[in-house]
């Protein structure tokens, strides 16, 4: 598929069996990137009946790791996640958006739903596109953002007057980010 500026970014597609028409939703992965936990949670999305697409946000840094990583590979991978532009992001989501909606049984609805990381992109891009219906935040760290960056010039959080869709956010009691208050 094609994300930002017409660059080629790496995918995982599922479709559900059958004629359809089937609704269309993006899966957006956590730090890891485009790890066997979320194929999996894309198949599943289909084999509820959903057209499910999981782009590799990270998949021009070769970013992947399937393990538990240290604490110093921790850090490496923040520093690279954290240096993404959120511009580039909204674009690799847009492009997925494309995508899917060149599928032949997709019915014109879309929705997206990010976890941890992806949750953040998640509620990002729901703020700045038109293209979606709904979109799921499940636990999205950095949405209320510690500083802001040139990668990150705005908080997500001051972005929700632009939301373009219903959200649902999911978050823990106990999670730190964004905390309770």
């Amino acid at each position: 598929l094609l994300g930002g500026g017409g660059q080629p970014i790496e995918g995982y597609l599922a479709k559900p069996m059958g004629p359809g028409p089937y609704p269309g939703i993006i899966v957006i992965h956590e730090i890891f990137g485009l790890v066997e936990h979320i194929r999996e949670v894309t198949r599943k999305f289909a084999a509820a009946g959903y057209i499910s697409l999981a782009p590799d946000l990270y998949s021009r840094e070769n970013l992947l790791h399937d393990g538990i990583p240290d604490e110093a590979e921790m850090r490496a991978i923040r520093q690279i996640t954290g240096d993404l532009p959120d511009d580039r992001i909204v674009a690799d989501m847009e492009g997925a958006a494309e995508y899917i909606k060149t599928v032949s049984t997709w019915n014109g609805s879309l929705g997206c739903i990010g976890y941890c990381a992806g949750g953040r992109y998640a509620l990002l891009f729901a703020c700045n596109t038109q293209s979606l219906d709904a979109a799921v935040d499940c636990y999205g760290g950095r949405v209320i953002p510690d500083a802001l960056t040139e990668a990150r010039p705005n908080g997500v959080i001051d972005m929700i007057p632009t939301l373009s869709c219903p959200l649902l956010g999911l978050f823990g009691a106990a999670d730190a980010n964004p905390n309770q208050d």
